[in-house]
């Protein structure tokens, strides 16, 4: 089935149980990514407009953009008294927008169903100069028992579940959108569902059984049973944050390497050999730390790696070339360590900081540890952080 079609049917279900954003997602929108009247959003994926109501509420500019019939036709209806809001039938790669039209682009829930290269290349036509990108999920708590019997309800009736998000490799698949720099910042935003907008948000997702499948009657029932278990006083809370992903699309990327590549040692070689004078650079733990190297327009601008010892990961040798210190990117650079650290199932991570630098280190989040100590003529002092 055509990914646009998927929601055919279901828009009645979707606009009546699907949750909205973080209240203090939308608040930061406005106090710390500075959205007010005068922003442009083109919201790609708007749905029913759930998401496209809260920008609203903000006084912004909302292009949406859905390429569902029924869904577009709920989206209309909800925000048709909105004189701000435009709705066109374009898609992921071709939205029918303008060219440098947006001050930001926005994919709720929607992202995962997108061409990744291809909605890159339409941000980038679309958005100006400095425009950014915001990706967002409302996502359940996989800890919580609840979430674990609704994940194994849908793979018990729905042939074509795949997983919450439709399986979707979201930090991988973000990464590349991004090109490995961008921020992530996560909201509580527990959902409280009746029994009626329960059933109403299962039957609301693309893999939900329709009325006319063989076993919807046992899916619903199975749906009531689940309900009952955990609800109280007729209500069931599902543990759910809101994810929020953004920054700016393709530019700067990241590529990983099992060894020390060119790209790597040429970088270390101009920052700590020539710049800072450091004459034993290149050690042993080169011939095992994995190093992230940042390239812009494929020239590379800043690297670090990072190695494990016991069940400590260590962050080292993070270098930014002069051009393009105080951009962002260093703090970029340990994110994306942290990120691959995480992934392989890290908890904690340490630097080694020169002592100049230790301010920097203690915004991201490390704790010094321990009296300083000199690496050849340099203090140094060693930190920790949890992930």
């Amino acid at each position: 089935m055509d990914n646009k079609e998927k929601f055919s049917g279901r828009a009645e279900s979707y606009a009546a149980s699907r949750p909205a954003y973080a209240e203090a997602f939308i608040s930061d929108l406005r106090e710390k990514h500075g959205f007010t009247e005068g922003t442009v959003i083109a919201d790609i994926g708007c749905g029913t407009g759930k998401f496209a109501g809260q920008l609203l509420s903000l006084g912004c500019a909302v292009i949406g953009v859905e390429p569902n019939d029924d869904m577009r036709r709920a989206a209309s209806g909800l925000l048709e008294r909105y004189d701000r809001f435009s709705l066109l039938p374009g898609s992921d790669t071709e939205t029918g927008i303008a060219d440098g039209t947006a001050d930001v682009v926005t994919a709720a829930q929607a992202f995962h169903w997108f061409d990744p290269d291809g909605f890159r290349k339409e941000c980038e036509r679309i958005l100006k100069p400095d425009g950014k990108a915001f990706l967002i999920w409302n996502s359940r708590d996989m800890d919580a028992a609840v979430n674990r019997e609704w994940h194994d309800l849908f793979k018990r009736f729905c042939p074509d579940f795949n997983g919450f998000s439709g399986g979707f490799d979201r930090d991988k698949g973000i990464s590349g959108f991004f090109g490995g720099v961008y921020s992530r910042d996560v909201y509580k935003n527990d959902l409280v569902f009746t029994r009626e907008t329960f059933a109403g948000r299962c039957r609301s997702a693309s893999y939900s059984l329709t009325p006319d499948d063989e076993r919807y009657e046992e899916y619903m029932a199975a749906v009531d049973a689940l309900f009952d278990k955990y609800s109280e006083n007729g209500r069931i809370t599902i543990p759910n944050s809101t994810f929020v992903y953004y920054g700016k699309p393709g530019g700067i990327y990241c590529r990983k390497f099992d060894h020390l590549c060119d790209d790597a040692r040429q970088i270390r070689e101009s920052v700590f050999v020539e710049e800072q004078g450091f004459k034993e650079e290149f050690d042993d733990i080169d011939e095992y730390a994995k190093v992230l190297v940042f390239y812009d327009n494929g020239n590379p601008v800043g690297i670090c790696r990072y190695f494990k010892t016991g069940d400590t990961y260590h962050i080292g040798r993070i270098a930014v070339i002069p051009e393009y210190r105080g951009s962002g990117l260093g703090s970029e650079i340990v994110r994306a360590a942290e990120r691959e650290i995480t992934a392989e199932g890290g908890t904690e991570a340490e630097l080694s900081a020169q002592r100049r630098a230790e301010g920097f280190y203690l915004k991201l989040g490390y704790a010094p540890e321990g009296e300083p100590y000199y690496e050849e003529y340099c203090e140094h002092i060693r930190m920790r952080k949890q992930l």
